[in-house]
C-alpha cells in the first residue's frame, strides 16, 4: 500500500532536504526510519526539494509500505522516535498505489519570515531573517505582482541549464505579529507550480534590496532582462519556510486529507495530472 505524509522540520539541523552522501539529510532520516518499521529498504518521494537552513511545515512526502498500517498513532509516534527530535509528522494520508508526492504536485507555496527593527527576536533564531534598519516592503506589493503569471524566471535562478518557465499564482507581502515578544514580522508568500533553485529567496532578496534602494531596475525590467546579474541577492535560508503542497482535486483523492485545488493550472504530466486535465476538458465541453 501506499501513504503520504505531511511532515515539518527545523532545516538548521540537516544539509538540506534530498539525501546527500555523508550528511544528515531529512530524506536521509526518513528513510532509515522506515526501513527499521518495515525491515526493508524505502526510498521516498519528495512534494519539493529544501536546502539546508530551509524549515518546513507542510512538506508532503510518498512511500511504499508492505502493508496497511492499522495503527496510525503507533505509526506516527514511531517515526518521531526513530527520525529525531528536529522531524514531526503532522498527518499519515492513506493513497492509491500510483500517487507520486513530486510528479502529481500542481503547486507549492513558500513563505519568508522578515523582522525589520532593532529588538533582539531571542525566540525566534535561526527560524527568521533579521534586518536591523526599518524597510518598508509593503509598498513593493504592486509592483513585485508583476512577476505573476507564467513567465521566465532566469534572473531569478542560480545559472543553470533548466528550463526557467515557470508559473507564479501570487506573491503577498503583508505584516504579521509573532507570539513571543509580539515584534512585527514581514510575511513574503509565493505560491506557484514549481521553483527553480533559490528562485523564492532570490525574489525576497530582491524585494529588500529594492526597498533599500540599492537596484534601479524594476520586477519587470529584471525578468524581462532575464539576466541574474539585474536582480538582487539571494536571501539567507533561515526565513524560509516550505508551507503547503497541493494535488489535483479529483475523487480518487477527495479522501486523503491532503490539500487539494480545482481549476488550477496543470504543468507537465503525471497519472493524476491528467485525470485533473480530463476533467477540466469535459467541464468545459458540458457548459
Amino acid at each position: 500500500m501506499r501513504y503520504a505524509l505531511t511532515i515539518a522540520y527545523d532545516g538548521t539541523k540537516f544539509a538540506g532536504m534530498q539525501t546527500q552522501k555523508d550528511e544528515v539529510t531529512v530524506q536521509s532520516r526518513i528513510e532509515e526510519a522506515l526501513n527499521i518499521l518495515f525491515r526493508m529498504p524505502q526510498r521516498i518521494a519528495i512534494a519539493g526539494r529544501t536546502d539546508a537552513g530551509v524549515h518546513a511545515t507542510g512538506q508532503v512526502i510518498s512511500f511504499k509500505a508492505p502493508g496497511e498500517i492499522v495503527n496510525k498513532e503507533k505509526f506516527i509516534n514511531s517515526i518521531h522516535a526513530l527520525a529525531g527530535p528536529y522531524i514531526s509528522v503532522i498527518d499519515l494520508h492513506p493513497v492509491p498505489n500510483n500517487f507520486h508526492a513530486r510528479f502529481d504536485c500542481i503547486a507549492r507555496e513558500y513563505e519568508y519570515l522578515i523582522y525589520c527593527g532593532k529588538k533582539n527576536p531571542i525566540f525566534l533564531d535561526n527560524k527568521i531573517l533579521h534586518l536591523y534598519e526599518e524597510l518598508d516592503l509593503l509598498s513593493l506589493q504592486e509592483e513585485v505582482a508583476e512577476l505573476t503569471g507564467e513567465n521566465d524566471y532566469k534572473a531569478f535562478c542560480k545559472k543553470s541549464n533548466e528550463n526557467s518557465v515557470r508559473y507564479i499564482e501570487y506573491i503577498k507581502i503583508s505584516l504579521i505579529y509573532e507570539p513571543f515578544l509580539n515584534l512585527p514580522l514581514y510575511s513574503i508568500k509565493i505560491r506557484g507550480n514549481a521553483f527553480l533553485h533559490n528562485m523564492v529567496r532570490i525574489i525576497v532578496g530582491t524585494i529588500i534590496d529594492r526597498a533599500k534602494n540599492k537596484l534601479p531596475y524594476t520586477f519587470k525590467e529584471i525578468l524581462e532582462s532575464k539576466e541574474r546579474s539585474k536582480a538582487g541577492r539571494t536571501a539567507p535560508p533561515e526565513g524560509l519556510y516550505f508551507r503547503k503542497a497541493y494535488y489535483p482535486d479529483i475523487p480518487a483523492l477527495k479522501n486523503s486529507g491532503l490539500n487539494l485545488l480545482k481549476d488550477y493550472p496543470i504543468y507537465g504530466t503525471s497519472y493524476y495530472k491528467d485525470l485533473m486535465k480530463n476533467n477540466n476538458r469535459l467541464q468545459e465541453t458540458n457548459k
